[in-house]
């Protein structure tokens, strides 16, 4: 017998379905990011294991600082792999603190370090039975590290998965949970994922960073039905996140920048969607809306760089205690690379604040100072600053880089490229041109950014001539899902991640900057592994599952094997890399 249903109980079906199907994916993207730790683990060990069998020593030099495990046994053979570079400063600021022995110089580059991963590894220390499995206390914060990498980067894998299913159900429902399982996927195989493993940062700031994304995604979603208080909670539980991770790295204060432009989204969806028929109410309706959003957003946006601000509040204090005062009184200090200490000579104070750092919170404290103790130590023990990294010796870190830079670079191009498209796609004539009438496109981005703006213009398909107008490049990129208009802030912070990296601060980091802190650059991975940018293939389709691949996919691929064998022998065995 036949049942006839409804439009809404058929609809109802089609919702449980993806829900299941998203549901068992999300399960096994969860099951496999743990695994690949384990996997990664395992082979970190492995490749160390000749350098201990042959008694090689490698010498990373006097300046590189090392977390000794004591006499060998089978726990340090396992462990010492995972205390290399920058895990030795960490786990050191863990297990000894931000002051050792009255060294000024690890006390002063101690503070480059951000306190809430080593606070994390110390609790965690603290809570987990280690006295069960005879480890000493170097050990245990070594282990403790690991576990808190690991626990991290499988909940970042499901957070990603959740933002990209979110974004994208909205115009691609069929397609989210494939898109999600491929963004996921890529995540797990990055070609930073040495870091992610090993007792670094990486994993729980991207761990931090995603759930905060994920949480506004979420929020944003809620504006199209009107729900102003379910959007506000989760926003503010999406900051909490990034606070976290702002007390993580220096550059989760993106995320205030990421929440600026989400405002600017909002502002301008709502000046779109005007109804001209109520046209004085709808001004006034308009302006509040935009007034309210505009102070709650800069709030959010200062609670979230507060972190990196009070750090270098504390580190001031703690290492130039004894000038405090009289800077006070004369209200300026300068850098004075020369010394240790900063000096108070008068007035001529220049601005040194951590990059990103848009608010001068030097009106929020007590010190009265331009001064950045952090970009001050950046600058002196690591050199970080504009340009100050190219040299001919540096080539090879730069080559490192490139890859990268490349991705990052072309990836955002795509997004602008499409952008400019749509815009003139819904132009009522061609009579606007974009280096004339850039402010519309402007506008029109930020407007089609925001969920608020719907679904009429955004990501629609192409028009029957579109292809007199715009050829070859319309057929590449016609309705791509990982280009949409809504990832407009994404894509934003990848440029700027990419930027930083190339210009400011050591630039082989950039890979692994942009793989911990970037969705949009696993989102632009996926459209070039899934043949979105091949003529004709319009359906979504899963990266591993490809017979014939394109000679840019082959080379993607070699980049992300490459890079994850090549990262962990490198790493372990005192070797630079990115």
């Amino acid at each position: 017998q036949l049942k006839i249903i409804s439009l809404e109980d058929a609809r109802d079906v089609y919702i449980t379905l993806e829900f299941s199907e998203m549901n068992s994916d999300f399960k096994r993207i969860l099951l496999l990011a743990l695994l690949s730790r384990l996997a990664i683990a395992s082979f970190m060990i492995l490749c160390s294991l000749p350098r201990i069998f042959l008694n090689l020593q490698v010498d990373p030099g006097s300046d590189v600082l090392q977390f000794p495990l004591g006499e060998r046994t089978v726990y340090t053979t396992l462990l010492e792999p995972f205390t290399r570079w920058d895990s030795a400063r960490l786990l050191s600021v863990a297990h000894y603190g931000r002051d050792r022995d009255g060294d000024d110089v690890y006390r002063e580059q101690a503070h480059a370090f951000l306190p809430f991963y080593p606070l994390a590894i110390g609790g965690l220390k603290r809570v987990l039975p280690f006295p069960l499995t005879r480890l000493d206390e170097k050990e245990s914060a070594v282990l403790s590290g690991l576990i808190l990498s690991a626990l991290s980067f499988v909940i970042a894998a499901g957070a990603l998965y959740d933002l990209t299913y979110t974004i994208t159900r909205v115009h691609r429902p069929a397609d989210a949970a494939a898109m999600a399982k491929n963004v996921a996927l890529l995540f797990i195989l990055n070609p930073s994922n040495v870091f992610f493993t090993t007792v670094y940062t990486e994993s729980i700031f991207s761990c931090l960073t995603f759930c905060g994304y994920a949480l506004w995604a979420r929020g944003d979603s809620l504006s199209r039905n009107r729900k102003w208080l379910n959007q506000l909670q989760l926003q503010l539980m999406a900051v909490i996140f990034w606070i976290m991770a702002g007390y993580t790295r220096s550059n989760g204060t993106a995320a205030a920048v990421y929440i600026l432009l989400s405002c600017l989204g909002s502002i301008m969806g709502e000046i779109r969607n005007i109804d001209t028929a109520r046209k004085s109410y709808a001004l006034l309706k308009t302006v509040f809306y935009g007034a309210s959003t505009l102070l709650w957003h800069i709030s959010l946006a200062v609670f979230v760089s507060l972190p990196l601000a009070y750090h270098d509040h504390t580190g001031y204090i703690s290492h130039c205690s004894k000038q405090i005062q009289e800077c006070q009184e004369k209200g300026s200090v300068t850098n004075d690379f020369q010394k240790i200490n900063p000096v108070c000579p008068g007035d001529t104070g220049k601005w040194y604040w951590p990059l990103p750092q848009p608010i001068p919170f030097h009106l929020i404290f007590p010190i009265k100072s331009e001064f950045s103790f952090y970009s001050y130590v950046q600058r002196k023990h690591w050199n970080v600053g504009p340009f100050r990294y190219y040299k001919v010796k540096q080539i090879p870190n730069f080559v490192l880089a490139i890859p990268m830079l490349i991705i990052g670079f072309y990836a955002c191009w795509c997004w602008c490229a499409l952008s400019v498209r749509r815009w003139k796609q819904c132009q009522p004539n061609s009579r606007y041109v974009l280096w004339k009438h850039w402010y519309r496109w402007v506008f029109h981005a930020l407007a089609s950014s925001s969920f608020i703006s719907g679904t009429s213009s955004s990501d629609y398909p192409c028009g029957p001539d579109d292809d007199t107008k715009y050829g070859h490049f319309n057929r590449v990129f016609s309705n791509c899902p990982y280009l949409s208009s809504r990832m407009l802030s994404h894509y934003a912070i990848l440029f700027a991640t990419c930027f930083v990296g190339a210009l400011i601060s050591h630039v082989q980091i950039t890979t692994r900057l942009a793989c911990s802190s970037c969705p949009a650059l696993y989102w632009f991975l996926a459209a070039c592994l899934t043949d979105w940018f091949c003529v004709g293939e319009r359906e979504q389709a899963f990266i591993l599952r490809k017979d014939k691949r394109t000679m840019s996919q082959t080379l993607l691929w070699v980049y992300l094997i490459v890079f994850n064998v090549l990262g962990c022998f490198m790493h372990v065995n005192w070797l630079p890399w990115t």
